[in-house]
């Protein structure tokens, strides 16, 4: 009987295998830290060897876009959208670009009880739920059917997600991806587990008193930056904010220095100059130094337009926000993430283990305790008002 993976470090835990399978004979088991990886039910297996065929984990190095990659930065000319948007709101533009021309869009969301899973919305009022960064990976099996259907009624379908979530759904119409889909892929550092992440709302909710509603890893009322905003509800129903620099916690913190994530991604196919999907994008990081005519101070976005479709919008949205086309190596520059994958620290198990072993209350106590100089350079940083960091930097 074939397997979809031979170890870890080969399955990304997309689910595409188990969209594929005739029988239902895939389901998905966690492991101790929460990563989905597939699992075969050989009472049901016919050894058809579909979901062997679909993995596209890794089997892309031998595809080769036709044009030359465009690499542009992008500010979004609609306030609301870039203030919404993580970086330039380069993914809203195209979104909103879609859904004006009847298409839908799916990108990850916040579902029931914070759990992160993919979304699909045909309204532009919905796009606050697929906007922003989510530092943790979202769950697909839920939206894949549902996808598929869309393409082949011939809806415009624009998808965002990791690249290796990109790969999938383009798994599932064979080798050539149909021209009414759209791929975009976020330049990806790495995907912790639902698991961890959960763990870690449970843990503010504590510290807040109150149920957590929303989170944006990259919220921009003070700035463009990493600012962590929390709404939670109190009792009385009543919904507050409260702030965290990555310092001051320990998911953030570690988001930032390569831990938490599953095993493949510190061996990702995907992390390389050649990209598959019809944009990449991102923040572009250091965009003041390269774009001396853009308003920098809100957010800029990068984008790679790396296939036909892909420089074809591009070109449609150059009236919807500011377009500059960049070097590639300057993007490369401020981006590891585009020529290789994280590096897996070497505390990596030694941590995991010690997590796994005090739960994530007790290894948010002691984190905090024994980083208390870090946290308190937190809790500095994010007390600076925002008129006084500009008057700083300039």
């Amino acid at each position: 009987m074939e397997t979809p993976y031979s170890s870890k470090d080969k399955c990304c835990g997309c689910g595409a295998c188990l969209r594929v399978c005739p029988k239902d004979a895939i389901s998905f088991r966690k492991d101790l830290d929460g990563f989905v990886y597939p699992k075969i039910d050989s009472s049901l297996c016919i050894d058809c060897g579909a979901c062997v065929k679909k993995c596209d984990f890794g089997k892309t190095k031998n595809f080769h876009n036709s044009v030359s990659p465009m690499a542009l930065a992008f500010v979004n000319s609609n306030k609301d959208a870039l203030h919404g948007s993580a970086s330039g709101g380069a993914f809203s533009a195209l979104a909103k670009h879609v859904l004006d021309n009847g298409g839908v869009v799916y990108g990850a969301s916040w579902g029931k009880g914070m759990k992160p899973e993919h979304a699909r919305i045909a309204d532009w009022s919905d796009i606050s739920r697929v906007q922003g960064s989510k530092y943790v990976q979202s769950d697909l099996t839920p939206i894949l059917s549902k996808l598929k259907q869309d393409v082949s009624e011939g809806s415009d379908v624009l998808f965002s997600g990791t690249p290796c979530q990109c790969a999938a759904v383009r798994s599932l119409f064979g080798r050539k991806t149909p021209d009414n889909l759209i791929c975009v892929e976020v330049i990806c550092h790495g995907v912790p587990s639902a698991k961890l992440f959960l763990d870690f709302v449970e843990y503010l909710e504590t510290k807040v008193n109150g149920e957590i509603v929303d989170l944006r890893f990259r919220d921009k009322n003070r700035g463009w930056g990493a600012l962590l905003a929390v709404d939670f509800r109190v009792s009385g129903g009543k919904v507050k904010t409260r702030y965290f620099k990555p310092e001051e916690v320990y998911y953030y913190y570690y988001f930032y220095r390569g831990m938490f994530f599953r095993e493949s991604c510190y061996s990702c196919p995907y992390a390389k100059r050649e990209r598959y999907s019809d944009w990449t994008i991102g923040d572009f990081w250091g965009a003041a130094k390269y774009c001396e005519n853009i308003d920098t101070s809100k957010g800029v976005s990068v984008i790679i337009a790396s296939t036909d479709k892909g420089i074809s919008l591009v070109n449609e949205l150059r009236n919807d926000g500011v377009v500059k086309e960049v070097p590639m190596d300057d993007v490369v520059r401020e981006n590891g993430q585009l020529v290789h994958p994280s590096v897996k620290p070497d505390c990596y198990n030694e941590l995991m283990a010690e997590y796994r072993s005090l739960g994530a209350a007790a290894f948010a106590s002691k984190f905090e305790k024994n980083n208390w100089k870090l946290v308190f350079k937190g809790r500095l940083k994010r007390s600076i008002p925002l008129w006084l960091k500009k008057a700083i930097h300039s």
